[in-house]
């Protein structure tokens, strides 16, 4: 048994919080999905020229995700006012799920954790993707948030960077490997999405909401 870390002695969570630290994640989704659209597109723009990774595969990955990160902090600051019951992380660590030291935490590439209890997390993994055919990596994150993430919001999001290929045949694919729904709010959209559920033993079931963003023009 883990002695219990800082947040846990200073923030208990006891059944009625955890309801709803699950109704608060579950109502915010839709916004939280919104903004990392909005976060992309503004990279984007910022940095018209994305495609194929470098040789540093690694750097390129974790470089890209860093600057979504920054695209987005400065969008929900402009947009909330600075006034947001979330504040915005990245590379957070979920000490929910962590082993005896010097073992490290699993962290988060990016995640929106509640003002209310800093405990709970709606997180986000992202991966880049050469091509439609890499699907190794990304089964991997989805595999580590059914593991470990999101243990009391149950709710997350997946970005596949797509450097080559079309969303249909990812999506496809990505179907043969778990079972995914269409989202609603991608119809008719530049920003095809599909969901996912994850039923749980000791953890509430996980939704898991697969962003495909296009690097490539």
């Amino acid at each position: 048994m883990s002695r219990a870390a800082f947040p846990e002695i200073t923030w208990p969570l006891d059944e009625a919080a955890i309801e709803l630290a699950r109704d608060w994640s579950q109502g915010a989704s839709e916004q939280f999905i919104g903004w990392l659209w909005q976060s992309f597109h503004i990279l984007l723009e910022e940095a018209p020229v994305l495609g194929k990774p470098k040789p540093d595969f690694e750097a390129f990955e974790r470089s890209l995700t860093h600057h979504h990160f920054i695209c987005l902090s400065r969008l929900v600051g402009k947009e909330t006012g600075g006034f947001a019951a979330f504040t915005v992380h990245h590379e957070m660590p979920e000490l929910e799920s962590r082993k005896a030291a010097p073992a490290m935490p699993p962290a988060y590439d990016m995640a929106f954790v509640w003002n209310e209890n800093p405990r709970v997390a709606w997180p986000v993994e992202a991966k880049v993707l050469p091509s439609t055919g890499t699907l190794a990596p990304y089964l991997g994150d989805t595999r580590k948030l059914t593991d470990s993430g999101a243990p009391f919001s149950g709710a997350a999001a997946q970005i596949a960077y797509l450097c080559a290929g079309d969303a249909a045949t990812f999506f496809e694919k990505l179907s043969g490997k778990i079972d995914l729904a269409p989202n609603p709010a991608s119809t008719g959209t530049d920003r095809p999405q599909h969901t996912s559920r994850h039923p749980r033993l000791k953890k509430p079931t996980l939704q898991i909401h697969h962003l495909l963003m296009r690097l490539g023009r």
